[in-house]
This record gives C-alpha cells, structure tokens and sequence, in this order.
C-alpha cells in the first residue's frame, strides 16, 4: 500500500480505497477500515481475520460463508479491542507469546480447520501468507493473555454468591446445592468476566485514538 494512502487514512474519515493506479489493476485493491493509534487496519486484513477467528471458532463455513456487513462490523470491533490490549501489553513491556507457543497454536488451528490443505486454502482465498496468520494467531494469545491477566481474580465470585444464585433460582433449587454449586460457578464467572470485559474494552476505546473508516458497501458506524 502507498505513503500517500496510509497518510490520507491518517488526516481522514473518508473511506480510502487503492487506486487502480496503485494496485495495477482496474478495480481496488483495499482500503483502510480503521486507524488505530496510527495503525492502519485494511479491509483485506479485516476480512483475513474474521475468517480465522470463525475457523479458530470451530465453524466451518471460514472458507466458504461471505463476510456481510455484520460480521466485519463485530469483527472490526474484535480487531478494535484486541489490538488496544497488544498496545497496553507493549506499554507494560509484559505478556509476550514464545514462538514455540506461537507453532504450537498453529499446529491446533491448521487441525481445528481440516489440516494443512484447508489451510492453504484460506491462505489462497485471502491472498495472505503463513507468517500473517502467524502474526494474527500470536497477537491473539497476547492479547488474551493481558486481559486475563487483569480479569481473572476480579472475576472470582465468592461462596455467599454462588448460594445465593442457587436459592433465587428455581431450577437450581430442583437440586442439592453441593450437586450443582460448580455449575452455578463456572455460569456466574463467565457472566462476571464477560462484563468486565466489555469496561475493560470501553476503557481501551475512550483512551486511546481510533477512528473508524466506513466502506460504502457495508455501513459501518463507530461505536458511541
């Protein structure tokens, strides 16, 4: 991609395509969907990792299903999010992925998809190379590390909490408490986390500079 079209994303909202001077060719190339703190995100690089965050999912319509407007837009704000926790991570000089841990991802995502010709078959449909979707696999570790890191004592709940969520409800109460009180655990957790998740993202996004760029064939909006 041109200096000149990685500065105008920079000085603009407007959506930035590539030009078919650019690109070579008579129709764009890409165009910038995002700037994040003066990282550039390009809808090629959107679309590369919303097919393997559905691939790392466990769906298998990663190589076949079209990404629609809805499905960028919460990939975007993934991508949003994820990239706000590496940032921090950088800043904290902490939380870095081995390469062996990073091959090792590898190995579990290429068998998750159907094996290596599967994989080449994303590669191919995206225009991208191994060592993208070993960035891609890596800043996700990263960040899923720093955030775990910051969430997963908060979102303990204590002993108190987890009776009193088995005598409000009814069909736990259908039940021993002892049979059911891991059940009613695990459930609260995840609830807990994943709405300290969600402050900890909204904290990220109102500190930092993200500006997010519309294509006129999916109306994205910038959340509030």
């Amino acid at each position: 991609m041109s200096i000149r079209v990685l500065l105008a994303a920079l000085l603009s909202v407007t959506p930035v395509p590539v030009s078919a001077q650019d690109a070579g060719a008579g129709e764009p190339l890409d165009r910038v969907v995002a700037v994040i703190n003066r990282e550039v995100v390009t809808l090629s690089e959107l679309r590369f990792e919303a097919r393997v965050a559905l691939a790392h999912a466990g769906r298998p319509e990663a190589l076949a299903a079209p990404l629609d407007g809805p499905l960028l837009r919460s990939t975007l704000d993934y991508v949003v999010g994820q990239r706000l926790q590496v940032a921090e991570a950088d800043k904290l000089q902490a939380f870095y992925v081995e390469q062996q841990e990073v091959e090792a991802a590898l190995f579990a995502f290429e068998r998750r998809l159907g094996g290596p010709e599967a994989v080449t078959a994303l590669l191919v449909l995206e225009d991208m190379g191994r060592e993208a979707l070993a960035a891609v696999i890596s800043r996700r570790i990263r960040a899923e590390r720093a955030l775990d890191g910051k969430l997963r004592l908060k979102a303990q709940v204590s002993d108190a909490e987890v009776r009193r969520a088995w005598e409000v409800s009814p069909g736990s109460r259908a039940q021993p408490f002892d049979a059911v009180r891991a059940e009613i655990r695990d459930r609260l957790t995840r609830e807990r986390y994943r709405a300290l998740a969600q402050s900890e993202f909204a904290r990220l996004r109102r500190a930092a500079d993200v500006r997010v760029v519309a294509p006129a064939d999916w109306a994205l909006e910038p959340p509030p």
